[in-house]
């Protein structure tokens, strides 16, 4: 049986200049957040083998400092569609995984 986490990105900066939304980065402290999720997730024996991320620069970064707590590499599908979206859009990008 799949087991399914949703993740929120951790803490971001503001906009960068002449930048908008979608390009806002984690903020240190946004690291540290992501960093301390995948040591949780790690330890309580999780096996992610799949990540849908939006395409926000904050989401992929959340992403790929939770995926270093764990030795397998976590295959990132980044899915723009994602960025802003309701339950039933994710549901979509869900079940357009294959099986």
């Amino acid at each position: 049986m799949k087991t399914l986490f949703l993740l929120r990105h951790c803490q971001a900066a503001g906009s960068p200049p002449n930048s908008g939304d979608h390009d806002r980065p984690l903020m240190a402290v946004g690291v540290e957040e992501a960093q301390a999720v995948g040591k949780y997730l790690q330890q309580s024996g999780a096996k992610p083998e799949l990540a849908l991320s939006s395409s926000a620069v904050r989401a992929l970064e959340t992403f790929e400092h939770v995926a270093q707590a764990f030795p397998d590499e976590i295959a990132c599908d980044p899915v723009r569609s994602l960025y802003v979206t309701t339950a039933g859009g994710m549901l979509q990008a869900i079940h357009a995984v294959s099986p």
